[in-house]
């Protein structure tokens, strides 16, 4: 009876220090973010304001390569289990012509239960709460991008051989 009543008087203390670890691992892959973030806009802008172009992980390994962030880094979220657990949706997009709201990096759904960390164009990176049915890269891009007020404006551009960027984020997610 003892027990459990000790048992009962700790399991509140062991949610908080739960909660404490996920707040600390949140923070760090935010952190993680923003550093991807400032490498993304180095790259562009010795690189007439284009982000990195490549497929995913290639791209976010061309920023360790050109000396954009230190070769230590790591692109893991910390409360992921994957060994990579960021993608990159930012291809072919430029800074200052395209929407600063638009999401560059973000991490998979599941990492931080109903919050996705995101990477934005213009390089801040926020914690953004997702409706369970986002469990893909292109729901979570979809998602991010309604709730910026960004939607496809291809109908708008005199160049159709070029897509919204809307629509070239969702491309870019489809790949996950």
């Amino acid at each position: 009876m003892a027990i459990a009543i000790i048992f009962a008087l700790l399991l509140p203390a062991l949610d908080a220090l739960n909660a404490a670890r996920e707040s600390a691992r949140t923070q760090n892959c935010i952190s993680n973010l923003k550093h991807i973030g400032l490498g993304i806009a180095m790259y562009a802008d010795s690189n007439k304001s284009y982000t990195p172009s490549g497929k995913g992980k290639e791209s976010l390994d061309l920023l360790l390569d050109d000396g954009y962030l230190p070769n230590s880094f790591k692109f893991k979220c910390p409360s992921s289990d994957r060994s990579e657990s960021y993608a990159y949706i930012g291809e072919k997009l430029v800074i200052g012509r395209d929407d600063p709201g638009l999401p560059v990096v973000l991490d998979y759904a599941g990492n931080h239960k109903n919050t996705v960390n995101v990477c934005y164009l213009g390089g801040h990176v926020y914690s953004v709460q997702v409706p369970s049915y986002c469990t893909t890269v292109e729901d979570v891009a979809k998602h991010v991008m309604e709730n910026e007020g960004i939607s496809c404006s291809c109908s708008d551009s005199y160049d159709y051989s070029r897509k919204c960027s809307y629509c070239q984020v969702l491309e870019n997610a489809r790949q996950y």
